[in-house]
């Protein structure tokens, strides 16, 4: 919101994508490895979340492309060249994982669950299955909810009558910023 704001003071335009993108990150980075991304604080996305949709566009592209008899052989061989962005996207979650393991336990996240079974022995989960476990969980929790978040604000956009019932719902529901949090808008009877 503080974002938002200092874009209306400076009559810049608001890259709403962005903002839901770095929030969803940095909230899904804080909870995983009890440290957010910092892409609101620094203003621009980190590698990981580049990496990520980087990986994402060539990976429906190669889908695509699978279409054409042979081609499955050939990206197999060529792995690397068509997805280095999925190498991008491990490097930076292993790293994640790396200095979290190394920060100890702290306030409880994702991974406080997770370490307790890390075993090279075979019988727990190994260091590449949590590296790649949180790499799911990264992208699941934060850019299929910025998508959807993306999603709402157009849709809202595209039907003013829609968006004037759900703006007089809230004011009507709060009568300050300070008053919308969790509990209110979970408990609040008008949503109830």
């Amino acid at each position: 919101m503080a974002l938002l704001r200092e874009d209306a003071r400076e009559g810049r335009p608001a890259d709403l994508v962005s903002y839901f993108t770095f929030t969803t990150f940095d909230i899904i980075g804080d909870l995983s490895f009890h440290e957010p991304f910092h892409n609101l604080e620094l203003r621009r996305p980190h590698p990981l979340i580049l990496a990520t949709f980087n990986s994402i566009r060539s990976g429906a592209m190669v889908n695509a492309l699978q279409q054409i008899p042979g081609f499955s052989l050939f990206s197999k061989v060529f792995k690397g060249v068509l997805f280095p962005s999925r190498g991008q996207m491990t490097k930076h979650t292993r790293e994640r994982v790396t200095r979290r393991i190394e920060s100890g336990s702290g306030r409880p996240d994702f991974m406080n669950k997770i370490l307790p079974h890390l075993r090279a022995d075979g019988t727990g989960i190994s260091r590449e299955e949590i590296d790649a476990t949180m790499m799911i969980l990264v992208v699941a929790g934060s850019e299929t909810t910025a998508t959807l978040l993306s999603g709402c604000i157009y849709h809202l956009l595209r039907n003013p009558n829609v968006m004037t019932r759900l703006s007089k719902e809230v004011r009507d529901a709060f009568t300050s910023v300070e008053e919308i949090d969790l509990l209110r808008v979970c408990f609040s009877p008008v949503y109830a």
